[in-house]
């Protein structure tokens, strides 16, 4: 009974010890990861670490995606950060209790999804993403932002009641206020005039999070779980799943797949329409005969000869004088 009564306090006191031994994030959870496909990291006091569902997020990890890859993680006030492929992202600060509500997410580069969730409508001013352009403040829904070399982008893709979307640099302030608008950054920090997303850029931003992608052909081989949707059960939770469970799942499913076939409703045959073919009757233009025209012909004017004037020359004429002879006195 004595060593019992003197073992307890040895004990309390060790865990004391091994608890305050613990690194300080361990206590600063705050979210889960909720998607990772492909080739997702979290970087967190210069160990790297492969993302999985459900792995807990702590404050100043750095997010990171690789080509094809997609990171989703949500937040204990029901927040939303879903990063697309080749991104990285930080999560700078993140406070939400009774007394404060902040968040500040930092992007350096890649494609970006936020759903707001509580700490928004504690705090609408305390919901902020930074990019090396710009101080992005949510005051609303539905999100996003892209970070390139050559400039950013920021949008809306859905604002509640009074939401909005603030884009703040050094040189310009823009505040969106309608859904589906969005805003360019240039690299000098001028903000351009907000235009609409155009629908195919919509939707891709949309699906961001909503779905995880297509499994990789390495996992193709492995028997499909019934009862679960591909979204209930990831493709990494499968590749957990020990060999004796395997098998068990195959073997109990052979019966499922002959009932299967033996319950299979005939597909009914149809027979195919055909549309008719209507022949119209070609329109024939009808030829305009119009009379040759004829140009008249000017008549040909022989050319008068050149008649040159004949000047004649009157010649003198001399009249002979009269001779006088001389008379001779006889």
């Amino acid at each position: 009974m004595r060593y019992t009564n003197k073992l307890i306090p040895s004990l309390a006191l060790l865990a004391i010890i091994m608890l305050s031994a613990l690194p300080a994030w361990a206590t600063d959870q705050v979210g889960s990861v909720r998607v990772a496909t492909g080739e997702c990291l979290i970087i967190r006091e210069n160990k790297t670490l492969n993302a999985e569902q459900d792995q807990p997020i702590m404050l100043k990890d750095d997010l990171k995606t690789g080509a094809g890859a997609q990171l989703s993680v949500l937040f204990k006030d029901e927040t939303t950060l879903t990063l697309d492929e080749s991104s990285h992202a930080s999560i700078d600060t993140y406070v939400f209790d009774d007394s404060n509500a902040e968040l500040l997410f930092k992007f350096t580069q890649g494609t970006f999804r936020a759903i707001t969730g509580e700490i928004v409508k504690a705090n609408p001013e305390g919901f902020n993403m930074q990019t090396p352009l710009a101080t992005i403040g949510i005051r609303g829904s539905d999100v996003y932002s892209i970070v390139q070399p050559d400039g950013e982008e920021a949008g809306a893709l859905h604002l509640g009641p009074s939401h909005a979307l603030e884009i703040k640099t050094a040189k310009q302030v823009l505040r969106i206020t309608q859904s589906g608008l969005r805003s360019r950054i240039s690299v000098t920090g001028i903000i351009f005039k907000p235009t609409a997303i155009p629908p195919t850029m919509f939707n891709s931003i949309l699906r961001l999070g909503s779905a995880p992608k297509a499994a990789p052909k390495t996992e193709s081989a492995a028997p499909a779980v019934t009862g679960k949707s591909a979204k209930e059960t990831p493709t990494k939770t499968l590749m957990k799943t020990p060999t004796k469970e395997l098998k068990q799942t195959t073997t109990t499913t052979t019966p499922t797949l002959k009932n299967t076939k033996t319950t299979t409703t005939p597909a009914l045959k149809t027979a195919p329409t055909t549309t008719p073919t209507v022949k119209t009757a070609p329109t024939a233009t009808p030829t305009v005969k119009t009379a040759p025209m004829t140009t008249p012909t000017a008549p040909v004017v022989a050319p008068q000869p050149t008649v040159k004037p004949v000047i004649i020359t009157p010649t003198p004429v001399v009249e002979p004088k009269p001779v006088i002879r001389p008379r001779i006195r006889q």
